[in-house]
């Protein structure tokens, strides 16, 4: 696993208020109530991008893959809306972001 990966995981989770609920070789993706948080690994100069937003849920009505597409039923959707997006390979910052976001910036002190 990727050092800095493993690094943002260690500083979310001490600091108690997200949840872990993706850890992979390039990514991690936590969450605080409602609020979702993803940092990816990219191959550019910046090394990777973190992002801050919500998931919206939906259903519609549309072919379905169990029917080979011949006939209609209600297809889950969803859909992450980042309202926060920056580049960045430093856990510290993704953590004081992440406290800032959701209003515990005096935490960061």
């Amino acid at each position: 696993m990727n050092q800095i990966i493993k690094k943002t995981a260690k500083k979310i989770h001490k600091t108690g208020f997200f949840k872990i609920f993706h850890i992979c070789n390039n990514s991690i993706s936590f969450k605080h109530g409602e609020r979702v948080f993803s940092y990816q690994l990219i191959n550019s100069p910046i090394k990777g991008i973190f992002r801050s937003g919500y998931v919206y849920n939906w259903k519609e009505l549309a072919p379905t893959f169990e029917s080979d597409y011949n006939s209609l039923g209600m297809i889950e959707r969803s859909y992450f809306r980042p309202d926060f997006e920056q580049g960045t390979d430093n856990p510290d910052y993704i953590k004081r972001a992440s406290l800032s976001i959701i209003g515990l910036n005096h935490l960061n002190q």
